[in-house]
């Protein structure tokens, strides 16, 4: 039997009727639910991640002639600035850091003149060769124990470890620790003898603040002191 025109109007507006009736549904549900909420770290939860970041303590450095990136980094320092090969040489103390495997931190000396040195700590990254220079300063030398540079020995919650040594100091004995040994006069190859300063803390933030005063933990001395006497009984 055919439709009637008059009941296929009727159908056609309730399809349309019920579109519209999900459409304002859609639509409604769109509008007013409420987003779910997206946790984002506070300020506290940042500043915790970033000290715990910092909270790196190491002091197992190594002699420039035990790093295989010596003359490397010597050359990446001196070429730049017009200098000689190994005219500007890191000095005692490299260190790496714990966290980046491939950075590394040390000191340098470069004699300018008799009467000038020229100081500087350097940031080096091993595979890029690139460095920073992140504090520098010229000393004057009137008399050989004013010669003294810097000995990067350790790195402790975003600081470096720092103590300044004559120029020309060398330790007579294979197990002498320069952690243990400071605020004490020393020989220098010149007869005199100068001071071997305390540690120093260095912020990384900020190299050219002021530098407090480092005081290595019990159980690092106890361990290096130890390492020590185990050292002079073989000898």
């Amino acid at each position: 039997m055919a439709v009637k025109p008059v009941q296929k109007r009727i159908n056609i507006l309730w399809v349309l009727g019920a579109g519209v009736l999900l459409a304002l549904i859609v639509v409604f549900i769109l509008v007013y639910r409420q987003p779910e909420e997206s946790i984002l770290p506070t300020t506290q939860t940042i500043q915790d991640v970033l000290e715990q970041k910092q909270d790196v303590t190491t002091y197992d450095g190594f002699l420039p002639s035990q790093w295989d990136q010596t003359v490397f980094a010597e050359k990446a320092i001196n070429q730049p600035q017009g200098k000689e090969d190994r005219q500007e040489r890191i000095e005692l103390g490299v260190i790496q850091d714990p966290d980046q495997k491939t950075r590394y931190y040390f000191a340098t000396s470069d004699r300018l003149s008799d009467t000038e040195l020229f100081l500087g700590i350097y940031q080096y990254d091993a595979p890029t060769r690139m460095w920073e220079r992140l504090y520098k300063k010229v000393i004057l030398v009137s008399k050989p124990a004013d010669a003294e540079v810097y000995n990067v020995l350790g790195l402790s919650n975003g600081s470096l470890i720092l103590q300044q040594t004559p120029l020309d100091f060398s330790p007579s004995s294979p197990c002498y620790d320069r952690l243990l040994s400071t605020d004490k006069s020393v020989p220098t190859s010149s007869g005199e003898t100068a001071l071997v300063s305390t540690l120093f803390e260095m912020d990384l933030q900020n190299p050219y603040g002021s530098w407090k005063q480092h005081t290595l933990p019990d159980t690092i001395t106890a361990e290096r002191i130890d390492a020590v006497l185990s050292c002079e009984a073989a000898l």
